[in-house]
């Protein structure tokens, strides 16, 4: 199918040019579109970096995807015509890949030590926690939540935004990110982007446990 353009990557638009593609035996070939080659996105940084997740992680995204409980104009046309059997080969190809850093998409070097600090310790003042209090959890990443390290800072900007603006759905039952990303300002969004897509994938996170004892 014709490429899609990443200036059109939101849920509210529909999207086209994907019809009956899951009818081949091997649907990856639409997957590559996006997602690129070898799954780590393609330049520019607006599609996911695919690499970093589990397949557990990547089922059940595909799966809230096909039944509309995660929005996306580009994932719900598509993984509505995946089978459950589809769904499984997909996640467990690209749940297997080795990981690398996404490809493209700006990183503010800046910025990185703002993420960083945020990362850790969260932001008091505006009574937002550290982001490893649920993705440094090694139990947790990768089934409830998804890897950052090594995502597109491109990515990771317009999900967090999609959060703030209620206009991101989620594969879990809660979703504390519509809350979390309400208190962020758009600084702060951006610096948290340029930590995780500068980091590279498999690197251990600061357990939460140490983060809170910062004073």
């Amino acid at each position: 199918p014709d490429q899609p353009s990443d200036r059109e990557h939101r849920y509210a638009r529909p999207a086209y040019g994907f019809d009956a593609f899951a009818d081949a035996a091997d649907p990856r070939s639409t997957c590559a579109t996006c997602h690129g080659a070898d799954g780590a996105g393609r330049p520019g940084g607006a599609f996911p970096n695919l690499t970093i997740q589990t397949t557990t992680y990547l089922k059940d995204a595909l799966t809230a995807f096909a039944t509309g409980q995660r929005k996306s104009a580009y994932m719900q046309t598509i993984a509505t015509q995946l089978s459950p059997q589809q769904i499984d080969r997909l996640a467990a190809y690209y749940g297997t890949l080795p990981a690398k850093a996404a490809v493209g998409g700006p990183v503010n070097g800046a910025g990185r030590a703002l993420g960083a600090r945020i990362v850790a310790y969260g932001d008091r003042v505006r009574g937002v926690g550290a982001c490893t209090s649920c993705h440094g959890i090694t139990r947790a990443v990768g089934k409830a939540v998804p890897r950052l390290e090594g995502q597109s800072a491109r990515y990771l900007i317009d999900q967090m935004r999609a959060f703030k603006s209620g206009g991101r759905g989620s594969s879990g039952s809660v979703n504390p990110m519509n809350r979390i990303a309400h208190d962020l300002t758009d600084h702060q969004i951006m610096a948290i982007a340029s930590y995780y897509a500068s980091t590279p994938p498999g690197t251990k996170p600061l357990p939460a446990a140490q983060a809170a004892a910062r004073p």
